[in-house]
């Protein structure tokens, strides 16, 4: 743990631990929680670490696709994430005025997108401790127009064009 502090460590592992202090295995003094990872799940995360590298370079490809091809077609209309190698690429989120009404678009042409990053500050637990709208303007301003297209390791080049081109339909018929 990190923390010097001896009865916050107790409490920390007990929470971690379905709620369990040392006293028992089947004595719940709190209630906590599972975090452990099952045999199974671990499994699968070593045969896919196995693999990091062929992933990595494959979610970059879908990455660099999209970019190429945004940039072309539609590059006064959204704002595009910054391309990196480095970048894991675990999502492709753009930034557009008019993501309502492209998402909906999208939807009716098959293909699935989402808002993405909501203003934590707005999130019903922090709107419980009083925050509300209008606190982060830049965060909201910026939830409020991204949109995360489709994005996944096996993505084939005729599958990103036509994601581009339906968003590119659909956002030149807004204007």
């Amino acid at each position: 743990m990190c923390t010097n502090d001896e009865e916050q460590d107790k409490l920390i592992r007990a929470l971690r631990n379905q709620g369990r202090f040392q006293e028992g295995w089947l004595s719940h003094q709190i209630l906590g929680f599972n975090y452990r990872m099952t045999d199974l799940a671990a499994s699968i995360g070593l045969t896919q670490l196995r693999k990091i590298d062929e992933i990595l370079l494959k979610r970059r490809r879908v990455a660099l696709k999209y970019t190429t091809l945004l940039k072309e077609r539609l590059n006064h209309k959204v704002a595009l994430p910054k391309f990196s190698e480095e970048r894991s690429w675990f999502a492709y989120v753009i930034q557009t005025n008019n993501r309502d009404e492209a998402s909906l678009k999208l939807k009716k042409d098959g293909i699935e997108t989402r808002n993405y990053f909501p203003s934590i500050h707005l999130q019903p637990p922090y709107k419980k401790l009083g925050y509300r709208e209008g606190l982060c303007p830049v965060s909201e301003n910026a939830s409020k127009k991204a949109l995360a297209l489709p994005f996944y390791t096996s993505m084939t080049e005729s599958e990103i064009e036509y994601v581009v081109d339906r968003l590119a339909e659909a956002l030149n018929h807004d204007h």
